[in-house]
């Protein structure tokens, strides 16, 4: 992941959101706006894959979204896109980051 813009009020991360503890600490982050990819393989791209099913998808994207947890400040603000085709797996992946970082079972 390569900084693209640093300030001191700012800092602009181009990357694989995936790997966001390579360059963040721990409640470090005010706030998150980000599109992960549907898993429904976009114009054949294979970032946009479905990481073998539905249930390897939701667990891709709950690990990436307790990452993202991890790193936002306490009371900071998390937005991501969501097209109504996999809604169904977004949430129970947002059910999944929300429960281990409370500090529950991340069992789905």
């Amino acid at each position: 992941m390569e900084s693209k813009l640093l300030c001191d009020r700012a800092a602009l991360f181009l990357g694989d959101a995936a790997r966001v503890s390579e360059v963040l600490a721990p409640n470090s982050i005010d706030a998150i706006v980000t599109d992960p990819p549907a898993g429904i393989s976009f114009m054949g791209r294979d970032w946009d894959s479905d990481k073998g099913g539905r249930d390897s998808w939701i667990a891709w994207l709950a690990s990436v979204m307790r990452e993202a947890l991890r790193v936002l400040k306490p009371g900071g603000h998390a937005k991501y896109r969501t097209d109504r085709r996999p809604v169904e797996r977004r949430r129970p992946a947002a059910e999944v980051a929300r429960r281990a970082a409370d500090g529950g079972p991340p069992e789905q």
